[in-house]
């Protein structure tokens, strides 16, 4: 079998960041997403994925490592940091108007534009979808113990409900994007909706996978690259 350098470009879920409740700070999975793509392709993977990277963050290094690199398969985990807000400004101003961290057009031109560098040398493009978020954990996180902070920030939003709606669409942009280029893209979404209870699969700060979702997102991957194998 060939050996196939793979390059891994996304935020901190791609990075294998979890939230530990008992230490009560972030810390990365023991088995990350990078650990087990190396375990599929036997080979050394090239993770460039970042806490807190959005399209505008990541894609400097994506195109100097790509270039460096020359990677035969590239794997894009982005938007959940996109699609977020900056809540400090929601919270001092909630009659303002406020824009996620990437404007949607501007999140799928880029994306776009990196996966028809990855095409332009014939190499693969896989993009994973988001994981789903939980709402009302995650206003609870971004709100805190102070109760104007949480009153502003629900002025704003009008219900909690919207913070998932912001992230279906940055959802569906990767989506969109895939089909677009005629990307490979893996359903890791649909691996957490098929829980009895996916919130389960989540941590206290309501946006990261726990280590149980950790191991969706392997199962998805893994799932995915062994049926392409087989076919």
């Amino acid at each position: 079998m060939k050996e196939e350098k793979v390059l891994l470009c996304g935020d901190s879920i791609s990075k294998g960041i979890i939230y530990d409740n008992s230490a009560k700070k972030y810390k990365r999975v023991d088995k990350a997403l990078s650990d087990i793509l190396e375990k599929i392709f036997r080979s050394k993977v090239l993770n460039i994925s970042g806490f807190g990277n959005t399209v505008l963050r990541a894609e400097g290094k994506f195109y100097r490592t790509f270039d460096a690199e020359k990677p035969d398969l590239v794997i894009f985990g982005l938007g959940g940091n996109d699609c977020d807000f900056d809540w400090n400004e929601v919270s001092r101003e909630p009659d303002g108007i406020h824009k996620p961290k990437t404007d949607i057009e501007i999140f799928k031109g880029k994306l776009a534009l990196m996966a028809d560098r990855v095409f332009s040398f014939g190499k693969r493009v896989v993009l994973m979808n988001l994981p789903p978020l939980d709402p009302e954990r995650y206003f609870n996180w971004i709100s805190g113990s102070d109760e104007l902070r949480k009153r502003n920030i629900l002025k704003w939003l009008g219900s909690v409900s919207q913070i998932h709606w912001w992230q279906e669409r940055y959802n569906t942009a990767v989506l969109e994007v895939a089909k677009s280029k005629d990307a490979e893209l893996i359903d890791v979404r649909s691996e957490f909706l098929r829980q009895p209870d996916f919130r389960n699969c989540i941590c206290e700060d309501g946006i990261h996978p726990n280590e149980k979702g950790q191991e969706l997102i392997a199962k998805a991957v893994a799932g995915y690259f062994n049926d392409k194998r087989t076919a």
